[in-house]
């Protein structure tokens, strides 16, 4: 991805910074109307009843999505990364990423943004403090007018420096130092992920992490609690999910992740979700 040069450290920026007036969001207010210019839209505060997140229900990102909590809390999965959101948590979350929503508190309200052409190659999870909160939030009060306006270019410039500040501040956070295990952990997170729609052995991803199998099933076992093939399961059902919510007959998604026929796709489904494909669709 691009990074703007535009810097919220610079005169540029502080100047505008004082310029840019609070928005005035009135106590209890809910609204799912959105501001849109071009690909670029932001709901200013939502109810999260508003939003058509349902838990169990995975959900594909076209493009990259930015969640800032105002109120509550909730826990994601995102590509199966266990996230947590409380009140003042940013998550940027890339294209194309998979995104499940196991539980959330009831007076849960989040600020929503949807970028254009912006990208990223990770996850952005954070909770912006002090003056970081403040540069944050005046971007976010500036693009809101922008996509008012119909200003789209200026919408864009603006959401690059929101990105750009969102890594800035994710590159000073202090990190845990990951363990051998963690890394092997997370790749192989990233290889169900990439491939859980066309092979679903553990020899397979062994493979592609340059390790024997046996090896793979410890670590797994070790750092998350849970073997390896309840990962590649847990994603595989995520893209059976959103194959059938987009539509696609049950013998679609089982030619869609190679299962050997619709029949075997159905057991599959129902042992692992208690449903059958088609019982998920009607819900």
């Amino acid at each position: 991805m691009e990074i703007l040069s535009f810097c919220t450290d610079c005169p540029i920026f502080a100047s505008m910074k004082s310029q840019i007036q609070p928005l005035i969001v009135p106590e209890g207010y809910r609204s799912s109307t959105i501001m849109a210019a071009g690909d670029y839209a932001m709901n200013l505060r939502v109810s999260m009843d508003l939003i058509p997140y349902r838990a169990g229900q995975p959900y594909l990102a076209p493009k990259m999505r930015a969640t800032y909590v105002l109120q509550g809390t909730a826990q994601f999965l995102v590509n199966l990364v266990h996230v947590e959101l409380r009140t003042g948590s940013l998550m940027i979350v890339p294209p194309g990423c998979v995104v499940e929503l196991l539980e959330r508190s009831p007076d849960m309200e989040v600020r929503l943004m949807a970028f254009g052409d912006e990208a990223l190659d990770h996850l952005v999870l954070l909770t912006p403090q002090g003056e970081e909160k403040e540069d944050m939030e005046a971007l976010m009060t500036a693009i809101w007018r922008g996509l008012r306006d119909k200003a789209t270019d200026y919408v864009q410039t603006l959401s690059k420096a929101f990105i750009s500040k969102a890594l800035m501040i994710e590159g000073v956070a202090p990190k845990k130092k990951s363990l051998r295990s963690d890394e092997l952990f997370t790749q192989f997170i990233e290889a169900v992920n990439a491939w859980c729609m066309q092979n679903r052995r553990i020899p397979f991803y062994a493979d592609k992490l340059g390790i024997s199998a046996h090896h793979l099933s410890a670590i797994v076992k070790s750092v998350s609690g849970e073997s390896a093939m309840s990962w590649i399961h847990r994603a595989t059902i995520q893209r059976a999910k959103l194959l059938l919510s987009q539509g696609q007959t049950a013998l679609q998604v089982s030619e869609a992740l190679d299962f050997p026929d619709a029949p075997y796709f159905n057991r599959y489904f129902k042992r692992h979700t208690g449903m059958s494909p088609g019982a998920y669709q009607k819900q």
